[in-house]
């Protein structure tokens, strides 16, 4: 027989965070609801086999339900989410990572308040499969800012979850927590959306980010619809030839006129995914994608450029999303349209490390040590 307070209280920690009573564990282990009182207690303690069916039963190791967990560390999550994906990381307090998994969209905006919902339950049930006893998780996020869409989703997770602290912001507060700039400064993510922001005093101002429906450009969706509108417009004779129409068909396999069914039907982010043909074609030295680029590249720009100029005390520029950092093309050619007195910041570490530094703060942890860490993980993997 086993004889440890913490297994006491882990038995009830773990019955509680299973949505169990006294007498349903007691059914699935073969034993009394009296010896599960008591078990809770302190005042018996099971034997070592019905140890291993509450390991079973609460899906943790024996060695996490005994309170041995491996060199006491503290496990985290940071949760990177936007429109088409969502980046989980499961991490300790060393910056060791554990798993990374990538799941769909979770902006509630995009795809749903229920269906972002879900994603993020399966991906926190996913890393806590991994380490159960997660001590932090902090979610930055697309379209948390909305509705106050990041409370409603914090207030949702913390009752699911009642033994781990939860914290939501907005995707930027990732960007500009994996860049380490600490003072007032620019920051931007190009990715299926785009949106700018001032960080002023530790607080955010934001600058277009109205959805895809209403900004300008500057966005993987406005460069893909742009690719698709090309691509239609050579199809018919509108327009100049350009392999960006060979590129779409060569990727759906069929006439782009085939296509436009699909396009609707998918929407947003399918219709962003087609970004990469116009960067293939620009390589190429396409002149629709030239244009296509210089387009969006100069709306990009020019809100930087607002910005800037309604806070003159700024002088830096944090670029970031999949547009900034898949390749330096469309960065530099941004940097054409900039104001000579903005300083561009391309950020180290993907957005799912800002986070997940940001859940490490918000519990009281190192976050030098775990950033360098991340930054030798990066590079490794």
């Amino acid at each position: 027989m086993l004889e440890n307070k913490k297994l006491a209280e882990n038995i009830k920690k773990y019955r509680i965070k299973s949505k169990l009573t006294q007498t349903e564990l007691a059914e699935k282990i073969f034993v009394s609801c009296q010896a599960v009182s008591k078990w809770e207690r302190g005042v018996s303690f099971p034997e070592l086999d019905k140890v291993c069916l509450l390991s079973d039963v609460f899906g943790v190791s024996i060695d996490v339900l005994i309170g041995k967990e491996e060199n006491n560390n503290i496990y985290l999550v940071g949760v990177d989410g936007g429109g088409s994906k969502t980046e989980f990381m499961l991490f300790d307090n060393d910056g060791k990572v554990y798993k990374k998994i990538t799941l769909g969209g979770c902006n509630p905006n995009a795809s749903g308040f229920d269906n972002s919902l879900i994603v993020l339950k399966e991906g926190i049930s996913n890393l806590m499969a991994v380490k159960s006893n997660i001590k932090g998780i902090y979610i930055g996020a697309s379209g948390f800012k909305t509705g106050n869409n990041g409370d409603k989703i914090k207030k949702m997770l913390s009752k699911e979850y009642p033994f781990t602290k939860i914290d939501c912001g907005t995707d930027i507060l990732n960007v500009i927590s994996s860049s380490r700039i600490k003072e007032n400064c620019i920051a931007s993510i190009c990715g299926t959306g785009t949106v700018v922001y001032a960080y002023k005093n530790k607080e955010l101002i934001q600058y277009t980010g109205w959805g895809y429906l209403f900004d300008k450009g500057g966005s993987g969706y406005h460069i893909g619809r742009d690719a698709i509108t090309a691509a239609l417009e050579d199809r018919d004779n509108l327009g100049e030839k350009t392999l960006i129409r060979n590129l779409i068909e060569e990727n759906t396999g069929k006439d782009i006129r085939d296509s436009i069914k699909e396009f609707y039907e998918k929407g947003q982010n399918y219709i962003a995914s087609f970004a990469s043909c116009v960067f293939k074609a620009y390589l190429q030295g396409d002149k629709k994608a030239t244009e296509i680029l210089e387009n969006n590249a100069e709306r990009t720009a020019f809100v930087l450029n607002e910005v800037k100029k309604q806070n003159p005390e700024f002088n830096k520029a944090i670029l970031s999303g999949s547009i900034f950092v898949n390749d330096d093309i469309y960065l530099n050619t941004v940097k054409k349209y900039l104001d000579k007195d903005i300083e561009t910041v391309k950020v180290k570490l993907h957005q799912v490390y800002g986070a997940a530094l940001l859940a490490a703060e918000m519990c009281s942890l190192d976050t030098e040590k775990i950033y360098n860490s991340f930054i030798n993980n990066q590079a490794e993997g």
